[in-house]
Parts: C-alpha cells; structure tokens; sequence
C-alpha cells in the first residue's frame, strides 16, 4: 500500500504548474468547452488548454493531451492552437490537434488550416482528410490522408493507435485509466502497434496491449499499474 501511494503522489505531483496554467482541463472523460468567440473545443480524457483572446487574434495553447475544435469565422481575428512552439491556423475549418512527447499532430476533418513549426511561418497548408506532424526540430512532415470518419474517434469512444510504439500506446491507454501507469523497462524494441481499443474500457485494452505486445501488467492498491516487458 506505501510503494502505491509513493507512486500516486509522484503522478500527480508533477500536474501543479498545469493546474496554474490551463483554463480548461479535462481528467479520466472528455470534455466540451464553449469558448467565448462560439467555437467550439472538444478535449480528450487527460487534455488541457489555455485560452488567450485579444482584438487581434484568438490564440489557444494545447498544453496537454488532444482537442477537436470547431470555429467560428471571423476573418479580422484568425484562430490559432499553438503547441510547443508550433502553430495551427485555422482557415474556417474544423481540425484536430495533439502533442505527444515532443511531436505535434495536425488533422483536418473540414475546410483548410496551415500549420508552421515556429511563429515565423514557413506554412504548409491542410485540407479535410490531411495530416501533418511537426517535429521539435522544425520539420513539417505529410502524413498519410485519413478517412473523416476516423479523424478524433476518441470523440466516439474509440482509440485509434497506428503504428504507435508500445510506451506510446500505453501511454494513450493510461489517459482513460483512474490511477496512475508506469513503464518500468525499455520498451523501444518491441513492434509498433495497431490496434483499437474502446476508451470506456481501459483495464481490458491494457491487458489486450500486454498480450499482444509481451508485456507484464502489475496492478497495486489504488489504481497504479506498472508496465514492463514480459519475462
């Protein structure tokens, strides 16, 4: 019970500065924000974002996790979602944004946006079904298109992980868990994976990830899983 509650007050230690931070902060559900110009933010489970609206710009800082936004026009105030140090732009659109680690995904389900490694530009442009990825070395990278009806599928309860690494997709099953997950071990040399999972069924999506990726789950008192490969 000790080594559970050292391991539960270490993952929520770290979340002060993001309490301080965010103006709207999603926990184990997703959340829809209004925002105050009538766009609309949706977050997935663990996401946060802080809000920044002047005469000139509507700015959004994606501090954690991933948000679909749907925005409403105003071509005298762009609408941007910055994560970072990257920048989305919206051009009447709706799209999808998501940090992990230190990479940022872009995806457009309708309408067009541009998105550019720093805030000096150097755009490249997204129509619905495009994707990009921007690296922290300032690269724009296209991605595969993806069907609409995939794109934010967590919104309909469905984690969609393609050719994710093992941490990462533990990583992403951890966000809907209610207690903390540690990786414990190298996880890089395993095989990439794909898979679906339903987010209202985490336990049972870990477990599917530890049988087909040869992973060792240990579940303690409050919550805590750790991860490790399988002996």
């Amino acid at each position: 019970m000790a080594t559970a509650a050292v391991l539960a007050l270490a993952w929520v230690a770290p979340d002060a500065w993001l309490r301080l931070q965010a103006d709207h902060r999603s926990t184990r559900a997703i959340e829809t924000v209004s925002l105050p110009d009538g766009s609309r933010a949706v977050l997935d489970a663990d996401s946060a974002i802080a809000v920044h609206y002047d005469g000139h710009v509507r700015r959004i800082a994606l501090l954690r996790g991933q948000a679909w936004f749907e925005v409403a026009h105003e071509a005298s105030r762009p609408f941007q979602v910055e994560a970072q140090g990257s920048v989305v732009e919206d051009i009447s659109t709706a799209f999808a944004v998501s940090r992990w680690n230190d990479q940022v995904e872009a995806v457009v389900e309708q309408g067009r946006v541009r998105v550019a490694a720093t805030e000096r530009g150097g755009w490249t442009y997204l129509d619905a079904g495009q994707r990009a990825r921007i690296a922290p070395a300032g690269r724009v990278t296209r991605l595969d298109d993806v069907a609409l009806d995939r794109i934010a599928a967590w919104r309909d309860g469905e984690l969609l992980l393609e050719t994710a690494s093992v941490e990462e997709a533990v990583q992403r099953i951890a966000r809907y868990r209610p207690g903390a997950t540690f990786v414990r071990g190298d996880l890089s040399a395993l095989p990439a994976v794909n898979a679906a999972f339903r987010i209202d069924r985490p336990e049972q999506a870990l477990d599917a990830l530890a049988v087909s990726a040869g992973l060792s789950v240990t579940r303690l008192p409050m919550g805590v899983a750790i991860v490790a490969p399988a002996q």
